[in-house]
């Protein structure tokens, strides 16, 4: 990927955990802000979302989002902030618009400047063959939890990078919040060998030490950390 295009989608590449490589370019984003800090108070709620679109996984996809979006949308609501919702996006074929365009060997991504959480279907299809409906499905919600905290991220106000050492801490504070929901959804944490190390993501230990952090809390602000760090 270009430095432009890298650049164009910020928060973006997520190959995250679950098994797929994170796509890579040598390019160091520019500036700016960590996102606004969550409450210590503050605690989420999350709805069910039984899995009763298994062979639909496009629409699965747009149910779970769905699920993680009023979860959101109520915690802003309770800070008395807005929450806007994400353009959502699943695909089986490679990207021809901006976001994601000739990008391969991502689960998910987030691009910034449209709002918008692609999700790789068919990646999601070949994890379910390898491991069945019930784990590939709670893999999948980790994937669209990390690519929502992108979202959040920028709800509340990271705008870019310095250095990056700042893409690693939203990628990881990303991770968290995925756990955040993981808790409130009754999701087990992911198996250690779901994760893969990469230089935007950081190494294993690390990726599963901050998405532990957040399950284990259930608390956004137990991800508040990362960004003093």
């Amino acid at each position: 990927m270009s430095p432009r295009a890298r650049q164009f989608l910020a928060l973006a590449i997520l190959a995250l955990v679950f098994g797929v490589t994170a796509a890579r370019s040598g390019s160091t984003l520019l500036a700016r802000n960590a996102p606004e800090p969550f409450p210590a108070t503050l605690a989420v709620a999350v709805a069910a979302a039984p899995n009763i679109y298994a062979n639909e996984p496009e629409v699965r996809v747009q149910q779970v989002i769905a699920s993680m979006n009023a979860m959101w949308q109520q915690a802003f609501l309770t800070i008395d902030d807005e929450y806007e919702l994400p353009r959502i996006e699943p695909r089986t074929t490679r990207a021809d618009s901006d976001c994601g365009k000739g990008t391969d060997g991502w689960a998910g991504l987030y691009c910034p400047g449209e709002e918008r959480i692609v999700i790789d279907v068919g990646d999601h299809l070949v994890r379910r063959a390898a491991v069945g409906d019930a784990q590939s499905d709670d893999l999948l919600g980790y994937v669209l939890a990390h690519e929502v905290g992108h979202h959040v991220q920028a709800e509340r106000g990271l705008s870019g990078f310095r250095n990056q050492d700042d893409v690693v801490k939203a990628e990881l504070h990303a991770q968290c919040l995925a756990g955040v929901w993981g808790r409130a959804a009754g999701k087990a944490v992911p198996p250690v060998e779901t994760y893969v190390a990469d230089a935007d993501h950081g190494d294993v230990a690390t990726q599963r030490h901050w998405l532990e952090t957040g399950h284990a809390s259930g608390k956004p602000a137990a991800c508040n950390a990362i960004w003093t760090g």
